[in-house]
């Protein structure tokens, strides 16, 4: 954390124990918000459905962490400080205003964290804007190079240097606008057809011919195999709170989990909660009993074609000027 090597005393070892110490101090010290942490990021949070009383407990949260560096002889540098408010909408009455040492601190509508680009709406549009530019200059690439290569190697190098764009932290975005999951689609589209250099069969018959499914679908089997996971307690514990289950007493493998009731179709639908919960449900019993995840892997990639798994705005029939058809939108 470069706040903190700013301000370490001389001939001082900054390390993973002093770190711990660091963190596990902060804790104590935060009265009404959390901290997340990861290696050197650090990131704290609260939630709150006024805003001016985020913007009074930031500030109060920010006295005690300022108190704390300058008592342990160190400086928090503000200047690479910054904050943003979810909401849903933009109408705040009054702006808000953080300080560090009576600077003002920076409010921005997205900030990147760990490589995901965050947007005070959590649409994610910026952050697949910007792994499908990223892939697209890849693409480009292999367009190049494509006349010289098999088609063997040009399928490697797509799948290993332009889809795998698309599997990083595919949990958080996945439920993104139509808009945003067409522009990925046609990333993929156009990757499909130099991989097999074809320009006349349609996208549903590319994957067909390579035995593979749209990014979304693909996404929906990874969150299917995390809920797998946690059910069998290969994850951290707080991701088994997303999810109950019907009944917590009998074994969860071939239990149903509760759907959450959104407040609200925009905010409440497209959650890992209710949609990892409602296509758990969707899978049969027998997928879900499968004693590894590897075997649980292939049974869904074995039935995908038969088994609708998901029930979201992506999944579902539009027609332009018509909208959704048969669906909660």
């Amino acid at each position: 954390m470069d706040e903190i090597k700013q301000g370490v005393p001389q001939g001082s070892i900054l390390g993973p124990l002093f770190f711990n110490i660091f963190i596990n101090d902060l804790f104590f010290i935060m009265k009404n918000s959390q901290i997340c942490n990861y290696a050197d990021d650090n990131s704290i949070w609260i939630k709150d459905k006024d805003t001016d009383q985020i913007t009074i407990k930031l500030n109060q949260e920010m006295n005690l962490i300022n108190k704390w560096f300058k008592d342990n002889s160190m400086i928090l540098n503000g200047r690479k400080c910054k904050f943003m408010i979810l909401e849903a909408k933009n109408n705040r009455p009054n702006k808000a205003i953080m300080t560090i040492n009576n600077n003002p601190l920076e409010e921005v509508n997205e900030a990147k964290l760990l490589g995901v680009t965050l947007d005070s709406q959590l649409s994610f549009e910026k952050h697949i804007k910007i792994i499908c530019k990223n892939a697209g200059k890849k693409l480009s690439a292999l367009a190049r190079l494509a006349p010289y290569l098999d088609q063997t190697k040009k399928i490697l190098l797509m799948k290993t240097f332009i889809l795998s764009y698309f599997n990083y932290c595919p949990l958080i975005w996945m439920f993104c606008s139509r808009k945003s999951n067409n522009l990925i689609n046609s990333i993929h589209e156009r990757a499909l057809r130099i991989a097999y250099d074809n320009q006349s069969l349609t996208f549903t018959e590319l994957l067909q011919k390579d035995n593979s499914t749209t990014i979304h679908q693909l996404n929906i089997h990874k969150l299917l195999i995390e809920i797998f996971k946690t059910i069998h307690n290969m994850n951290p514990d707080f991701m088994k709170e997303l999810f109950l289950a019907h009944t917590s007493s009998h074994n969860l493998r071939s239990s149903h989990f509760v759907v959450s009731r959104p407040n609200t179709n925009r905010y409440g639908l497209d959650t890992l909660t209710h949609r990892g919960s409602s296509s758990w449900n969707l899978i049969s019993n027998e997928i879900k009993a499968s004693n590894s995840v590897r075997s649980f892997q292939q049974s869904l990639k074995n039935n995908y074609k038969e088994a609708k798994l998901c029930n979201c705005k992506l999944c579902t029939e539009f027609l332009p000027n018509i909208g959704y058809l048969n669906s909660q939108y």
